[in-house]
Order: C-alpha cells, then sequence, then structure tokens
C-alpha cells in the first residue's frame, strides 16, 4: 500500500495547486488595447465622415485614425506573445501535476512511452532547468547503518556474484557511495513567489550492500526462519514521495545520468559494456544503450566542500568520454544542463539527470574514445540526431527500436528528460503519442 502524502508538505501537491490558478490577470492588457484601438477606429471612422473633405478635422482624424492602426498591430504581436506565454505556463502547470502522478504510477508514461518504477521529485521544462524553479542544499550525516536484513542479504548473496563475475567477466568492485539518508521540504520566499526547497542529508554506503540489496529487492531471500519473501515485502515500504526515505532500512544510493550532445546536435549514446547493473541488451536482438551514467561518491563536492550532484556528472563524462577542461580531453563541456531529479523506485535510488553540451562534433570525437580512463564501460559508440521529431529517437525512447533499446529505466529517464528541456512537454506528448 501507498503512503499518503501530506498535502502541505508534499511538492507536488504543492505545485499543482499553484499552477496558472491565479496568475493569468496579465492577459487583460494585451486584450484591452485591442478593445480601445477598435473602439478609438469606429470613432474615428464616424468623426471622419461627418467632418469637411478639405478641413483641418479630417487630417487629425486621419493622424489619428494611423495611430490606432499602429496600436492595433501592437496589440495583435502582443497577443502572439501571450499565446506562446500561456503555452508555457500550462505546460509548466501540466509538468507540476505529471510530476505528481508518477507516485501514484510508478511510472513516467507519456503517449506510447512508458519509463517503469521512476517517480519524478522535480523536472525541467523547455529551456529552464528544474532548479530555477525548486532549490536544493546538501548537509553530511552519518554513514547509513546496515539494518539487520542488509547483513543476511549481503552474507547470502555476495559469494555467488563475486563467482558470477569471475565467469562472466563483468566488473564488480566494492567502493564507499554517497546514499541519501533523509530529506525534508520546506517553502521559501514570499507570496506567490514561494518556491519548494530540499534539504537533503548525504551519508556513505557500500557498492556491494547496493548490488546485494537495492538490486535485488524483490528477489527471495531465504532466512533462517524458513522464509523466502523478498526484501521489499518483508520491510513493506513503498516511498509515496522522496521524502520517504527518511528511515529507509537499505541506504538510498545517489546516481547520475548525464545526456551528451555534441556541437552539431547528436546524442552521444554508449552501447554499454561489461557492468554490472547494466552489461546486457534488455530485448534479445537488439543492442543495449545508456547515456553517461555514474554512482555519485561522497567526494564528488563542490569548492565550498558540500556535495555535489553535478561534480559527479562532470566526472562521469571525464572517466567514461574523455571529455573535460584539461588540455589531453578530447572535448570540453560548454554547459551543463540540470533537467531532472527522479527516484528509482526499483531501486531506491535518488537520481539526478543532466545535459552536458560539448564544444565538438561527433565526427571530432568518436574516434578517440578508447583514450577515456573507463572505456571499458563501452563497447563503442554510436549518435542519434538530438531531437524528438527523429523517428529513430521516438521509437528508442518508446522502446519499439528494431536494433537499439535503452538498458534501463535510468537512460530511459535521462534521455526523457534532456529531451525535455530542448522541446517542451506539449511537443514531446504529441511526438511520443
Amino acid at each position: 500500500m501507498t503512503p499518503m502524502r501530506d498535502p502541505d508538505t508534499d511538492v507536488s501537491s504543492f505545485t499543482h495547486r499553484r499552477g496558472v490558478h491565479g496568475r493569468m490577470d496579465w492577459w487583460a492588457k494585451p486584450v484591452g488595447m485591442l478593445l480601445l484601438a477598435g473602439l478609438l477606429l469606429v470613432l474615428g471612422y464616424v468623426l471622419w465622415t461627418i467632418s469637411s473633405s478639405d478641413g483641418y478635422a479630417r487630417e487629425l482624424i486621419s493622424a489619428g485614425v494611423g495611430a490606432v492602426i499602429t496600436l492595433i498591430t501592437a496589440a495583435l504581436v502582443a497577443m502572439i506573445a501571450l499565446r506562446d506565454r500561456i503555452r508555457t505556463l500550462l505546460d509548466k502547470q501540466t509538468l507540476r501535476r505529471f510530476a505528481g502522478e508518477t507516485w501514484d504510477e510508478r511510472a513516467i508514461h507519456v503517449g506510447q512511452m512508458h519509463i517503469p518504477q521512476v517517480c519524478i521529485v522535480a523536472s525541467c521544462s523547455q529551456g529552464e532547468e528544474w532548479t530555477e524553479r525548486t532549490t536544493v542544499s546538501y548537509v553530511q550525516t552519518e554513514a547509513v547503518a546496515p539494518d539487520d536484513l542488509v547483513r543476511v542479504a549481503r552474507e547470502a548473496r555476495l559469494p555467488a556474484l563475486l563467482e558470477q563475475r569471475e565467469t562472466e567477466g563483468f566488473v564488480l568492485t566494492n567502493g564507499s557511495q554517497a546514499a541519501l539518508t533523509r530529506a525534508t521540504l520546506s517553502l521559501v520566499g514570499q507570496g506567490r513567489n514561494r518556491r519548494p526547497h530540499y534539504t537533503l542529508g548525504i551519508g556513505t554506503s557500500e557498492y556491494f550492500d547496493f548490488a546485494t540489496v537495492n538490486v535485488q529487492l524483490d528477489e527471495p531471500l531465504p532466512t533462517p526462519d524458513g522464509s523466502s519473501e523478498s526484501l521489499r515485502r518483508r520491510w513493506g515500504r513503498y516511498p509515496g514521495s522522496v521524502l520517504d526515505v527518511n528511515g529507509l532500512p537499505a541506504a538510498a544510493t545517489i546516481g547520475s545520468g548525464t545526456a551528451v550532445v555534441t556541437k552539431d546536435e547528436r546524442l552521444i549514446l554508449g552501447i554499454r559494456a561489461s557492468t554490472f547493473v547494466a552489461r546486457s541488451s534488455p530485448v534479445a536482438g537488439r543492442r543495449g544503450v545508456h547515456v553517461v551514467a555514474e554512482g555519485l561518491l561522497p567526494d564528488d563536492v563542490d569548492d565550498t566542500g558540500a556535495f555535489c550532484p553535478r561534480v559527479g556528472a562532470l566526472r562521469g563524462v571525464r572517466e567514461e568520454l574523455h571529455i573535460g577542461p584539461r588540455a589531453d580531453n578530447i572535448a570540453a563541456v560548454t554547459r551543463l544542463i540540470e533537467t531532472g531529479f527522479c527516484f528509482d523506485q526499483l531501486r531506491w535510488q535518488p537520481y539526478f539527470t543532466f545535459v552536458a553540451r560539448i564544444d565538438r562534433t561527433w565526427d571530432e570525437i568518436h574516434t578517440a574514445m578508447s583514450s577515456a580512463r573507463d572505456a571499458w564501460e563501452v563497447e563503442t559508440l554510436i549518435s542519434l540526431p538530438f531531437d524528438i521529431e527523429h523517428a529513430g529517437v521516438r521509437r528508442l525512447l518508446r522502446g519499439d527500436h528494431p536494433d537499439l533499446a535503452l538498458v534501463s529505466n535510468h537512460a530511459g529517464a535521462a534521455l526523457w528528460f534532456a529531451l525535455l528541456h530542448k522541446h517542451g512537454y506539449s511537443q514531446m506528448r504529441d511526438e511520443l503519442s
């Protein structure tokens, strides 16, 4: 059963209530200009017909009519801008409502696109990063203390995973991971300008715990008492918002996904190789592709020493594609766009998504991929036009591409947010429908 959300603290309820309601008073200006211009035009015509054909009054009226026509032209231009603004605001309202609905549906579902087990915390809109409407701060907390069942699962499953690693040849190593330990929500600002602000507690966990627990939450786990229920059913925890990570029995390990876009508007995708979670194509006969995916680390911090997902995302792009600020990098990131903050219900994993725009074309960089430090994560690179109007991109998001398949819901979420930032919700919905 999904826990009920408090409408006074839950961000999806708050943003849905705000919407466009109470903020449409600015439409009156251009409409009023048109009404006034029409009235003056009628009055001018009446006065012109009754005035003398060679008198000063007719010249004055003619000048006035010309001014009114100019006013009408200005009002029409304003109405065009008004139409675009209304569409933008309605898109934002829809996205706010849509973000809340993903927690109930446990999926991002638009048209024929279905990204399972991903729930939106905060979303970008066309040309606007999610951090422009929602703010976040990070505080350091203690390391996550493993639940008793976490230790049981690790002891029971890890030996088989390590043996499987040797026989199948995929990469699986332990190490410290950044984990979300708690989340609180407040509203900052005044009046209608109040915005949701998240305070996120960041602790540490171990990757082996993630591999044996979070990745296998729904797998049966035999225990000494004779039960073989899954960990999810044993714990009975089904987060209904990001605030429900408070007190989760397993660490909510944080990840990021970055869609890299070249100077000539090509989306770079990697054919996944020997990684643990996404090491094979999810559909027989198709190649599995991913964006730059990265587990965030405790030392992904900014200049102030605070945890920073942007730093982790840039690290992932640098290590996997050899794109970064160094002189020996094959390209540089010119802009890192924060497109989304979501929560993976499948693995209890907070997930930040980005678009990294780089200063090189596809032809200039794809041959140099092998020099990247973590090039083993990708067998080869491919590119697609960064455009939802391209049939291949649409089919990849919908899951019916004949040759390619997104390897995980994380890849789908990163691609959705990236294209949403470029095209806006209305166009994305129309193209995917």
